[in-house]
């Protein structure tokens, strides 16, 4: 698997979005990532793959401009990955960051660790906030941050890691930190 850490884009954003409809493989959709708001109906395509020519108009009527989110679940867009899922990990304080890199107990990797096997988004002017994706033969179970259960507004002083999981479709969408900065 490559490794890849991700960072606000240096190329265009059209070639962002490709980045994750071809390299990643999955379902890349329109979105504004500061109003965490998706620009298009995005639910038909939870289980069946956004064909190339819509993907190319929305690149060509700008619709990424505002940022763009994926979708969970399997991958359709790579061959060499196409028997494969992309789980979305949402770490939303800096106790989830811990939880996920912690080893067993037996100390932790950092998630500079963890970007040389995986693919890790961080939020540019928080380093509390994480998305982690991960590749696996079969879904992620779907988990919703306590943050949401527990109505928590100060996600830096909840007393548990704030983490939710996305492995199909039908968990929702994750929104890109590189368009919030």
């Amino acid at each position: 698997m490559t490794t890849t850490r991700i960072r606000r884009p240096t190329s265009t954003i059209n070639q962002f979005a490709d980045f994750w409809r071809h390299d990643v493989g999955v379902n890349v959709i329109p979105a504004n990532t500061r109003e965490k708001r998706p620009i298009i109906e995005w639910k038909e395509w939870q289980d069946k793959p956004i064909p190339e020519e819509l993907h190319n108009r929305w690149k060509s009527e700008n619709r990424f401009n505002d940022g763009m989110a994926v979708i969970a679940g399997k991958v359709w867009h790579n061959k060499q990955k196409e028997c494969l899922y992309l789980n979305c990990i949402d770490a939303d304080n800096a106790k989830a960051i811990e939880e996920i890199c912690s080893q067993n107990g037996k100390g932790s990797i950092t998630l500079q660790g963890l970007a040389r096997w995986t693919l890790v988004e961080q939020h540019l002017d928080d380093p509390t906030k994480a998305h982690i994706y991960i590749y696996s033969n079969k879904p992620f179970a779907k988990k919703t941050s306590d943050n949401i259960i527990n109505n928590n507004i100060d996600n830096n002083n909840a007393e548990s890691p704030l983490i939710e999981v996305k492995g199909l479709g039908e968990h929702g969408i994750m929104f890109l930190f590189s368009f919030y900065a």
